[in-house]
């Protein structure tokens, strides 16, 4: 089932350790050290989107607009996109200026993406 990640997401995943520190390692690219990190963080409204191995359309049913909204923005307009692992994308979108953004962790293995990206 996905998670929506509104805080900081290391230790927060249902995923391996080999996708946790890749994460770990490119959220704390841009920064001089995670304490920075977390404090954009949290005064930003960042968000992390984790679909998972077997999401599919029907997740679409039991979340509101704006997080779909916030999904397909970030898959059509992702200013980076990383593999951090096999069969994990990584997609980053900066919404504003403030440094607020989304983040969307992808299993190749889900149904969602292909239905959003269609509809």
């Amino acid at each position: 089932m996905m998670q929506i990640i509104d805080h900081w997401p290391i230790g927060s995943l249902a995923v391996s350790n080999e996708v946790q520190l890749a994460l770990h390692a490119y959220l704390l690219e841009p920064f001089e050290n995670e304490i920075e990190a977390r404090a954009i963080w949290a005064e930003t409204s960042t968000v992390l989107f984790f679909i998972q191995e077997g999401d599919c359309e029907s997740l679409v049913s039991h979340i509101s607009d704006r997080p779909c909204q916030l999904i397909r923005w970030a898959m059509d307009f992702a200013d980076d996109c990383v593999t951090l692992a096999p069969q994990y994308e990584l997609k980053m979108g900066i919404l504003s200026d403030d440094g607020s953004g989304v983040f969307l962790l992808i299993h190749e293995q889900n149904k969602l993406t292909e239905y959003l990206a269609k509809s």
